[in-house]
């Protein structure tokens, strides 16, 4: 169970929060005991005043009873009989404004109307039949009593028709609560201030507590891991003797090791680096010595085998019937092709060319190469179709080295693909670029080879010097295009895909 969503988030409100919480709870819960226990105490008050209020007033009645009722002077100086029933009513008006209870006595079937019932003594008489000694409710402001009125043998000098003993109805009482209801709210609000003092004094108690033994050590361990994060191993010194010192002493003991980690790492990449970089410059060294070699040999073997050409030409004029003629022909122009291959790459490579750029339909572009490629496809019987646009897609190139780009990549399609299969060439435009995509049935590319296949002498069991795809992707790059080779989406080989910028006007 998680901690709950407070209004801080800081280490020190969410403790000092959780620690008045703690308090607030048991708070809460004595506080309610308090009031329930007050209601208790409130209504034990009250009974036992009643009980001697009602006491009082049966004692005197049946005294005065027993001397056959009392003469008392009034203020004309006149003696007049006060009888129990005189007494009650006396004591009523007397106490109507001077005493903070109403004493009544009321009876089932009264003759005199001031002695009638109302709901709660009804509800009294009716329990004080049934055997109950007295009955009692708390009402808003009063608490309402009543116990039964009994005449007993004294009471015959004035109700000799009554039978003794019975009960003739009850005497109510009414006394206000107001004083001993004052008297608990002001306790409830002293409780009250006395625990929001408490509270106040914990708060500030454990703030101090918190920052001095928790906050500012943590301060320190939290700006010395940042110091770590920006790669500054920074200690924590505390000056203190308690666990937080024995962490400090535990962190900085780790800042150490990681610091001499650090420079034991720096000290080995930066060695590595050093071998790294000296067997890069023995590669770029090794490769640049490779492709002047190789562009050397290529114009040195350029000059005599354009005389051989030549001179099978000329015999060739002289016995056209000649097959072994024919034979070195074919192999002079495939040793041509080669070096010429050689000499382009390596131009390509060192950014010798000057692209004589001009504006090429590349549906009408790729419509030419694909026909100049149709008779391969019918010598392996492959089903050879190509999709142009409808309108012309401009770009902005060399027509020559795009042509031979696409030559390049067509030509391997139709090598890979087996005989009787399929290849599709489509031109389309996408967002602003416009799209060569040439899927074949070959054996398709692993995904290992995809960043090898454009690299120059790359090849696999395929023969030839693996030229073709370097150069193809060497004259897109040097026009601004992409080339990438994917997963098949229909045939089961290889898709490659060339994107060009289409030129401005489309």
């Amino acid at each position: 169970m998680g901690f709950p969503d407070l209004p801080c988030r800081g280490l020190a409100c969410r403790i000092i929060l959780g620690s008045l919480l703690a308090l607030l709870i048991p708070f809460l819960g004595f506080m309610v005991f308090v009031h329930y226990d007050d209601q208790r105490w409130m209504e034990r008050e009250l009974r036992s005043q009643a009980r001697a209020i009602y006491h009082f007033v049966t004692t005197t009645r049946q005294w005065i009873a027993w001397h056959g009722g009392i003469y008392i002077q009034d203020e004309e100086g006149r003696y007049r009989l006060v009888t129990p029933s005189h007494f009650v009513k006396d004591l009523l008006t007397f106490s109507k404004d001077k005493l903070p209870y109403h004493i009544k006595v009321a009876v089932k079937s009264p003759k005199n109307p001031a002695h009638a019932p109302d709901a709660f003594e009804k509800e009294a008489l009716q329990a004080l039949a049934q055997g109950k000694r007295e009955y009692a409710r708390l009402e808003e402001g009063l608490y309402r009593y009543a116990a039964p009125l009994t005449f007993k043998p004294e009471c015959r000098s004035c109700h000799r028709e009554l039978e003794v003993p019975s009960m003739a109805g009850c005497i109510s009482l009414s006394l206000k609560t107001t004083s001993i209801e004052g008297y608990l709210k002001k306790r409830k609000r002293l409780l009250t201030l006395f625990f929001g003092l408490m509270f106040g004094a914990v708060a500030l108690s454990l703030s101090f507590l918190l920052r001095k033994t928790v906050l500012v050590p943590l301060s320190k361990f939290k700006e010395a891991t940042q110091r770590i994060w920006e790669g500054h191993f920074a200690r924590v010194h505390l000056g203190s003797r308690d666990e937080w010192q024995a962490l400090a002493q535990a962190f900085n003991a780790m800042s150490e090791r990681l610091e001499n980690h650090q420079k034991e790492l720096e000290e080995q990449v930066a060695q590595a680096t050093r071998e790294l970089k000296e067997a890069y410059e023995k590669l770029k060294e090794t490769d640049r010595f490779k492709s002047e070699f190789f562009s050397h040999i290529s114009h040195d073997l350029k000059t005599p085998l354009s005389a051989i050409k030549g001179t099978l030409d000329f015999l060739l004029r002289q016995d056209p019937e000649n097959a072994h003629l024919r034979i070195a022909e074919k192999n002079v122009h495939k040793l041509l092709r080669m070096i010429e291959g050689i000499l382009d790459l390596t131009r390509l490579e060192h950014g010798q060319i000057e692209f004589q750029k001009t504006l090429v339909d590349l549906g009408s572009l790729v419509e030419e190469v694909s026909l100049a490629h149709q008779p391969l496809a019918w010598e392996k019987s492959l089903d050879f179709q190509w999709a142009l646009p409808e309108h012309p897609l401009w770009v902005e190139a060399d027509p020559d080295f795009l042509y031979r780009a696409l030559a390049n990549l067509l030509d391997n399609a139709l090598k890979f693909s087996p005989e009787g299969s399929q290849v599709r060439v489509r031109v389309l435009s996408e967002n602003g670029w416009a799209q060569v995509e040439i899927e074949d049935s070959g054996p398709g590319v692993e995904e290992a080879e995809k960043n090898q296949i454009f690299h120059k002498f790359y090849h696999k069991n395929s023969g030839g010097l693996g030229l073709g795809l370097a150069i193809s992707y060497n004259v897109i790059q040097a026009h601004g295009g992409e080339i990438e080779v994917r997963k098949a989406r229909v045939l089961p080989g290889s898709l490659f895909v060339v994107r060009l910028k289409l030129a401005h006007g489309n």
